[in-house]
């Protein structure tokens, strides 16, 4: 890969790392202020992991793509937290 191409994968990782930081922060502090469980709403959890796999992308020099992997779990997480804040819509989204 040429320098330039390096460091733009580095620039939108980085991006990674800061957004997905900060919807980890919100999804706690939407879970703290909620009466949903960590179990009903581990949307935070799945934000926290791409995080986290953001930062190892940055600092390790392995040819490894932890990001395919930690987006497995945040879409599983994003899913039970779908199904756990759809609960009081219909499917054709008519308030229950």
């Amino acid at each position: 890969m040429s320098n330039k191409t390096n460091g733009f994968l580095k620039i939108t990782v980085i991006l990674k790392l800061i957004a997905f930081s900060l919807l980890a922060i919100a999804g706690y502090m939407d879970l703290s202020h909620s009466e949903n469980t960590i179990f009903q709403d581990p949307f935070f959890i799945g934000a926290a992991v791409m995080a986290v796999a953001s930062f190892l992308m940055l600092v390790t020099s392995a040819h490894i793509n932890y990001i395919h992997v930690a987006m497995f779990f945040f879409i599983f997480t994003k899913i039970v937290s779908q199904i756990t804040h759809s609960k009081h819509f219909t499917v054709f989204g008519q308030h229950r």
